[in-house]
This record gives C-alpha cells, sequence and structure tokens, in this order.
C-alpha cells in the first residue's frame, strides 16, 4: 500500500504508476544495482521478486531524483534502505 507522509498543510505529490517490470527489464537492471540491492532482489522467492525489484527500483529512481542526477548516474553508486 502506497503511504505518503508530510508537514506541509497542502502536499503536491506525484505518482508514477507502472506496470510490474518484465523478466527482461529485470535481468538488464539487477546486475547495475548496488551489491546489497542485487542481493535483496535475488534472495527473493520467484514470485515475489518482480515486486521486490519494482518497490526497489521506486526508491531508487526517486532518491536519484531528489539527487537532481536521475538514473544517469551509476546505479551501484548508492544503495537504498530495505523498509521492507
Amino acid at each position: 500500500m502506497p503511504l505518503a507522509i508530510t508537514e506541509s498543510p497542502s502536499p503536491q505529490l506525484g505518482v508514477d504508476v507502472e506496470p510490474a517490470p518484465a523478466e527482461g527489464t529485470m535481468a538488464q537492471v539487477v546486475p547495475l544495482l548496488h551489491p546489497a540491492e542485487r542481493a535483496r532482489v535475488e534472495a527473493a522467492e520467484a514470485g515475489a521478486r518482480a515486486g521486490v525489484f519494482a518497490t526497489l527500483w521506486a526508491r531508487k529512481e526517486a532518491y536519484l531524483k531528489g539527487l537532481g542526477t536521475g538514473p544517469g548516474r551509476d546505479l551501484a553508486a548508492d544503495v537504498t534502505p530495505p523498509f521492507f
């Protein structure tokens, strides 16, 4: 379940809705992630792997956008917290 918390009385939130990632996408991106993130995805049961990857990727993408670099930054340079 998505959750957003803010102290602002009129928050502005963006929502990025995407389909579950395809195996091919995961096969291309997972090797580029930080080793701890790769381990999280690879440790997930096969049926849960796409969801784990999608959650991790959403955090990674938001983090990189927050830095102002977007996914042009080395995906293995930083690890995002697991929170799940």
